[in-house]
């Protein structure tokens, strides 16, 4: 079976690890079933992608096969984690939001517009491949991938990477 949640984390492995391919196999994955069953289900068959409960044993030794629930914000949550830790590597801390992306090299370019983060509206750019941070410019200053928790307004943030 697949269960996104778990599939999800996989996912955020690969990324934190800098293997791009992996990552973009398991996001591909999850959009590829979620697209096909339309929503976010429980879980999913690993052979067919169909969505599917599979079985489990009971107190009487027989197996009973159960309906995979639709709607899961687990499920959801997985995919959202991966698309923001994962390929925008985004990590809040106290002071600050830093990036470390992980962005497959067939995924050209890529944006996340309007991220709202403390008294600010971020736009954030990734362009490149891979998981090693080339160069960052926030508004146009060069400088290292990370946004200041005290800043003000709208703000770009453009993190070129490679392998």
């Amino acid at each position: 079976m697949v269960w996104p949640m778990v599939h999800g984390l996989y996912g955020q492995a690969a990324a934190e690890a800098g293997r791009a391919e992996p990552f973009a196999l398991a996001v591909d994955t999850l959009a590829d079933l979620v697209t096909a069953s339309g929503g976010f289900y429980e879980l999913y068959n690993s052979v067919t992608g169909k969505v599917d409960g599979g079985w489990q044993g009971g107190a009487s030794g027989h197996a009973d096969h159960f309906v995979s629930q639709p709607d899961q914000t687990w499920s959801a949550t997985a995919y959202l984690r991966l698309i923001h830790e994962g390929l925008f590597g985004l990590t809040f801390t106290d002071d600050s939001l830093r990036l470390a992306p992980c962005l497959p090299s067939t995924w050209g370019p890529v944006s996340l517009r309007g991220l709202r983060y403390r008294g600010m509206t971020l736009d954030v750019r990734l362009s490149g491949g891979g998981s090693r941070v080339e160069s960052c410019t926030v508004d146009g200053l060069a400088g290292d991938p990370v946004v200041a928790a005290d800043g003000q307004g709208h703000h770009t943030v453009e993190v070129a990477l490679t392998d």
